[in-house]
């Protein structure tokens, strides 16, 4: 990571008999005060603590591509913007959320570096387009707006051996998505192939094809995203698995990095 204009000195140290090389880094500020702090590729000296930098009253507008496919600028708010800090993807070991207005980027090489948002709708976004670099640093942030678009669920053709259709009672093919409607599946005991009682884990595995993401691809249905409720929704009616003849209403929660919320409902009907 490297922040406003920098210099490196590169300088030897006799350690237990051994030498080794250590590089200290002068930096320069937009006050053009200068500070220091020592690179060291090797074992954390005794008695050495990190420092920590924060950047404060951020937007996710204020991150930018700098150089596509290796780092990414985090400008300040004045007018035309200055860089705060660069990036480096390679460098970044880990990203961290600290409540809901900071994210926090570890790399082994430097210090931590605390980004703190005006807003959660800003570090979420903020969040999103960080890891959506992660993921192909050749993507060009400086084009992309806001992230609003909640996941999409895919559904399989068949729960088991029954069909997965619309409320219209059409079967639309395999694969298809909730933006088509809301979908129902009618279980017949005296035909169906799948396990009674069905679990949790047994709807995830075999009604759910995938869910997609505009920005952040592929994201995992577990079962903290699903609920299942007898007849009507309400708590008094939620259960933990399908054990009998009666109406099911599968509520499925997920929320991308954006935090973007896609709730949809499936009825499973078992006769």
């Amino acid at each position: 990571m490297i922040l406003g204009r920098y210099e490196i000195e590169t300088y030897y140290v006799v350690v237990n008999a051994r030498t080794e090389s250590r590089q200290r880094i002068i930096y320069y500020g937009n006050n053009n005060q200068e500070y220091f702090i020592e690179r060291y590729f090797g074992p954390i000296r005794p008695g050495y603590e990190q420092s920590a930098t924060v950047f404060s009253n951020l937007s996710y507008s204020d991150l930018k591509t700098n150089i596509v496919g290796e780092s990414f600028v985090i400008n300040d708010k004045s007018t035309p913007p200055m860089p705060l800090v660069y990036v480096t993807l390679s460098g970044i070991d880990s990203i961290q959320r600290d409540g809901l207005l900071r994210i926090i980027l570890v790399d082994s090489t430097s210090d931590p570096i605390t980004l703190e948002f005006i807003s959660e709708f800003h570090s979420n976004q903020a969040n999103s387009l960080i890891n959506l670099l992660l993921e192909d640093p050749t993507v060009d942030i400086n084009i992309l707006g806001a992230d609003t678009t909640p996941p999409k669920i895919c559904f399989n053709e068949y729960f088991y051996n029954s069909p997965v259709i619309l409320d219209g009672g059409v079967n639309p093919g395999t694969h298809s998505s909730d933006e088509l409607g809301n979908f129902r599946v009618e279980v017949d005991l005296s035909t169906f192939s799948g396990p009674i009682p069905l679990t949790d884990n047994n709807i995830l595995d075999n009604l759910i094809h995938k869910v997609l993401d505009s920005r952040d691809g592929l994201i995992y249905l577990m079962e903290d995203n699903i609920r299942i409720y007898k007849n009507v929704i309400n708590s008094s009616n939620l259960v933990t698995e399908i054990s009998e003849i009666g109406n099911y209403i599968v509520m499925l929660d997920i929320l991308d990095l954006s935090q973007n919320l896609n709730n949809t409902t499936v009825l499973i009907s078992v006769i």
